[in-house]
C-alpha cells in the first residue's frame, strides 16, 4: 500500500508549505469577508429590498469570514504539527536510538 515508502514518515517540508498555503488562503478569504458587499443597496429605492440586501450582506461576511477562520485554523494546525514532528525526529533517538542493545542476542529488529 506505501511502496517503499515508511507508513510513518510525513513530508516535514510538504507539511510546513501547505501550512503556509492554507494561512495565506485564510487571510485572503477573511479579507474577502470584511468587503462590503451590495454596498450600493441604500440606493435601491425600495426599503424592503435594501433590508433584505442589507442581511444578505451580513450574512454572507459572516459566512465567508467563518469559512476564512476554519482554513486558518487548519493552517496553524498543520504548523504545530509541523514543528512537532521536527521536535519527535529530533528527541526519538535518544530514547530509542539504543533500544536494540536491550535485546537478547541474536533478536532480530523488522
Amino acid at each position: 500500500m506505501f511502496g517503499d515508502r515508511d507508513w510513518l514518515e510525513a513530508d516535514l517540508e510538504e507539511v510546513a508549505a501547505a501550512s503556509t498555503a492554507m494561512l495565506r488562503v485564510g487571510g485572503e478569504v477573511e479579507a474577502m469577508a470584511r468587503a462590503e458587499v451590495l454596498a450600493g443597496r441604500g440606493v435601491y429605492g425600495d426599503g424592503q429590498l435594501a433590508g433584505a440586501a442589507g442581511r444578505f450582506s451580513s450574512r454572507y461576511a459572516h459566512l465567508v469570514g467563518t469559512l476564512g477562520q476554519q482554513a486558518s485554523d487548519a493552517g496553524e494546525v498543520l504548523r504545530v504539527t509541523a514543528v512537532s514532528y521536527r521536535d519527535v525526529d529530533l528527541e526519538a533517538p535518544g530514547p530509542f536510538g539504543s533500544v536494540g542493545d536491550r535485546l537478547p542476542p541474536g533478536s532480530v529488529l523488522m
